[in-house]
């Protein structure tokens, strides 16, 4: 499970995979997260993980060519995870590889 803030909002992704399928759910909390503030369903999804996995790592690699290392952090405030993009595509093409 990992969140992201969206400013007013805040989204919360809960990935579930067995037998190479993925389940995704994606739940949005309007406001802030003070007492009272429930998750809404937003979202939710079934993929083959393989399916989901390249998908993820093509986005990911659009954005990048995009906006360019230094233009993510300007945009984004922060630096581009390029190490974890990296280990995502090595995941990706071991789980393509194996025929999962």
């Amino acid at each position: 499970m990992f969140t992201f803030v969206g400013e007013p909002a805040e989204y919360r992704w809960t990935l579930t995979s067995a037998a190479g399928v993925l389940e995704v759910a994606i739940e949005r909390r309007a406001g802030t997260s003070g007492p009272g503030s429930l998750w809404a369903p937003l979202w939710s999804g079934t993929f083959a993980l393989s399916t989901f996995a390249r998908v993820s790592v093509r986005a990911f690699d659009a954005v990048l060519h995009e906006h360019g290392l230094t233009g993510y952090e300007q945009v984004w405030g922060r630096p581009f995870r390029a190490g974890e993009l990296d280990g995502l595509r090595s995941a990706w093409r071991r789980l393509r590889d194996s025929g999962a």
